[in-house]
């Protein structure tokens, strides 16, 4: 492990899925900020003159197994809050027809393929703990684009004037 595999890592894979999931949820879960701080104090003993180079060395290690960590829980989290609205969607069943950019059908089978996935990367993850956490994070990446892509399916417009028709002005629910 280098310092430059570790700023790979947390430029190509931790950023994007810290930013996309800071921005879809406009809080950071305490478990991305306890996981973030044990970077921070593994780091600071890297770059600690009082540190020998193999304990340097563990250091960084440490603070990339914990990066790689938190960039698997900042998927997950977005993963099961996309899931909650894609949940919503489903649920708001007499709109869905109305709502949509889509037929109910490709709806219904998005949503299907969200389930499919979701079961897959979770499995492989734990099929993983402890060997390689790694493995499972193209899955859960591709898992939350499809779950970006269904929530996109909704049509805000035509979700408010069915809200509107079927409740007054003050009174209209959340679509998701």
């Amino acid at each position: 492990m280098t310092l430059d595999d570790f700023m790979k890592f947390y430029n190509d894979f931790y950023m994007p899925a810290y930013s996309d999931l800071v921005g879809y949820l406009g809080d950071k879960p305490a478990q991305v900020i306890v996981e973030v701080e044990n970077i921070a104090v593994h780091l600071i003993r890297v770059i600690d003159p009082k540190c020998s180079g193999k304990q340097q060395e563990e250091n960084l290690q440490k603070a990339y197994n914990h990066l790689v960590r938190v960039t698997i829980d900042c998927l997950k989290i977005l993963w099961v809050e996309l899931g909650k609205d894609i949940g919503k969607m489903h649920t708001t069943a007499s709109l869905i027809k109305k709502g949509l950019l889509v037929d109910e059908d490709v709806f219904l089978a998005a949503h299907l393929a969200f389930k499919d996935l979701s079961c897959k990367a979770r499995r492989l993850e734990m099929d993983n703990v402890g060997t390689d956490p790694l493995k499972c994070l193209d899955l859960y990446g591709e898992l939350v684009n499809l779950g970006w892509s269904i929530v996109r399916l909704r049509d805000d417009e035509k979700m408010k004037k069915v809200l509107l028709d079927l409740f007054p002005e003050d009174e209209i629910p959340s679509p998701v």
